[in-house]
């Protein structure tokens, strides 16, 4: 699962200087499990947009935003979508890539949260990082313990903190 942080309000309204209509984007996987992209969440966002001047023209919160098929066919049903100045994505990186490879090219397509780390799932609201998504795994050398993650050194030399 990746692990999602929602941006400080006054750097989302600084990316979204100059528009006026908001259409939101949620995700119903990874987002909403960290309380960061879901229903709830989408509600509060528009509270804080509508605050500070902005008309948020409508939202949607497809099973998982990464997912190209589920955000083509939003943009093909969803009212108020193509309409909007900007597409704000409560969602992973890949989620913001994703509408944004849809969007028109005119429409702004801007992230409302910062993808943290990808995580094992202990239970619902409890993550641990698990992979660093380096590219180059070696859990099969160290009993499936990630020395990226696990070691605040990211050694790979020896016990934490490497050996001379």
């Amino acid at each position: 699962m990746i692990i999602t942080k929602t941006k400080d309000i006054d750097e989302i309204t600084g990316s979204l200087a100059g528009k006026k209509t908001v259409y939101l984007f949620g995700c119903g996987s990874c987002a909403e499990q960290c309380k960061t992209g879901g229903a709830v969440e989408i509600e509060e966002m528009t509270g804080l947009l509508v605050e500070r001047g902005f008309e948020v023209v409508g939202s949607s919160m497809p099973a998982e935003t990464c997912y190209r098929q589920l955000v083509l066919k939003d943009y093909r049903n969803m009212e108020g979508l193509k309409e909007a100045d900007a597409v704000l994505v409560l969602a992973c990186g890949a989620g913001v890539r994703t509408v944004a490879d849809v969007a028109d090219e005119e429409q702004v397509v801007l992230p409302a949260l910062d993808s943290i780390f990808l995580a094992t799932v202990e239970r619902y609201g409890r993550f641990f990082e698990g992979c660093a998504l380096c590219g180059e795994c070696v859990l099969a050398d160290t009993g499936g313990i990630c020395p990226h993650t696990e070691c605040p050194k990211g050694l790979l030399n020896g016990p934490c903190g490497g050996v001379a």
